[in-house]
């Protein structure tokens, strides 16, 4: 089904993926490939075996488009403002050529030529699963993997074997093999919705084959890859919206005062707003002000957003009278990075922040009221300081 919310302009997420008998790689990285003339059996043990895959892009700003190879071609990963999740199925299996034979199936995955997957690898998410070669749907209790790109390109430096019985906790030495003729399908989800910048990934995703008979199944067939190394968790900071504290406010926001909900900046990205989780007013006063405020960024269907990386609270005067006094907040140097007040220096123990402190002459603290509230977050790159 595809995501509807507006966004960023259309960005190639993955220039492509091509997928063969060799593997799967994106961004046109060949190494991992062989040729058709080459076949599988290059790299594996004596016997026939000749892999086919089937592909369909079911969803996505792609979805429909369909193909079939027993060597190389390209399945498009793209994302826009209008999607930010997709899908695909691959369906992996021998040919019916007479001297195929059975196949012990592998999916493995190597980090991109630069090492790291960059903020991309840490924010994006994927999901391997079993799917039903029929419908795509993945299967009841098929999942492989999932997590973030680096996590899941993790487990795939080492090697996922696959069952040709579709049961994700078959023991090693104990899976079917795939018959020819025969298939298993896989379901690749992606979903971006946190994700900030213009990264785009190159690592290589591999399906590996073996033919069964008189060979140890119980190791890969091939050396395991090292992991992807972790990237910078913030490396830009990237200010992306204001909600002001107004007497002609929306609904629950008042002049220095706002109650808990979800509210829209009023001024910058209109993809992201603010789940106002807890508020403090200030004691004994007659007209209610709000001194400290507690939230969540999300994006506009309520999903969590990117993670804060400063959150400046405005109220009063600054000392030489020419702007609000501010009172800013930011996560430790080393994390953690999470999407919520409750993750910044400074914050009590409800998440709270609390705008600027007033000089009132003695030991008890008084703060002033909100006036409004400065948003960044931890983005790639693109306008940030």
């Amino acid at each position: 089904m595809a995501d509807d919310r507006p966004g960023i302009t259309r960005r190639r997420l993955l220039a492509g993926v091509a997928v063969g008998s060799g593997g799967l790689a994106t961004n046109g990285a060949t190494t991992s490939l062989l040729s058709d003339a080459e076949r599988v059996g290059a790299v594996l043990t004596t016997g026939a075996l000749d892999l086919r895959i089937d592909w369909e892009l079911v969803d996505g700003p792609n979805a429909g488009e369909t193909g079939r190879s027993d060597g190389r071609f390209d399945l498009p990963i793209a994302y826009d403002g209008h999607h930010r999740r997709g899908a695909a199925v691959l369906e992996i299996g021998p040919t019916e050529r007479t001297e195929n034979n059975p196949a012990d199936l592998w999916l493995r995955g190597t980090c991109p030529d630069s090492g790291s997957l960059g903020t991309f690898g840490e924010v994006a998410r994927l999901t391997l699963s079993y799917a039903n070669c029929e419908t795509g749907d993945p299967l009841p209790g098929g999942e492989l993997t999932a997590g973030s790109f680096r996590d899941v390109f993790d487990i795939l430096a080492r090697g996922i074997a696959l069952d040709g019985g579709r049961d994700p906790d078959a023991p090693i030495d104990g899976r079917e093999c795939v018959a020819p003729g025969d298939a298993v399908c896989l379901r690749v989800k992606w979903d971006i919705a946190g994700y900030v910048g213009d990264e785009s990934a190159a690592p290589s995703l591999a399906v590996v084959g073996r033919q069964c008979r008189h060979t140890d199944r119980s190791a890969p067939p091939f050396d395991p890859a090292p992991p992807c190394p972790p990237a910078d968790p913030c490396p830009c900071c990237l200010d992306v919206g204001k909600l002001e504290l107004e007497a002609d406010g929306p609904a629950g926001i008042g002049e220095n005062r706002i109650e808990p909900g979800t509210y829209a900046f009023s001024e910058g990205a209109s993809r992201y707003e603010l789940r106002v989780t807890d508020v403090a007013d200030k004691p004994d006063s007659g007209d209610r002000e709000t001194v400290a405020i507690a939230f969540d960024i999300v994006d506009e269907d309520g999903h969590r957003g990117p993670a804060l990386c400063r959150v400046d609270v405005a109220g009063g005067r600054d000392p030489d009278g020419t702007g609000p006094a501010i009172e800013t907040y930011e996560p430790p140097v080393d994390g953690p990075f999470e999407n919520t007040t409750g993750a910044l220096e400074g914050s009590d123990g409800d998440g709270l922040v609390y705008a600027p402190r007033r000089d009132s002459g003695d030991d008890s603290p008084e703060y002033y009221g909100i006036s409004h509230v400065t948003i960044a977050i931890c983005a790639a790159e693109g306008g940030c300081h």
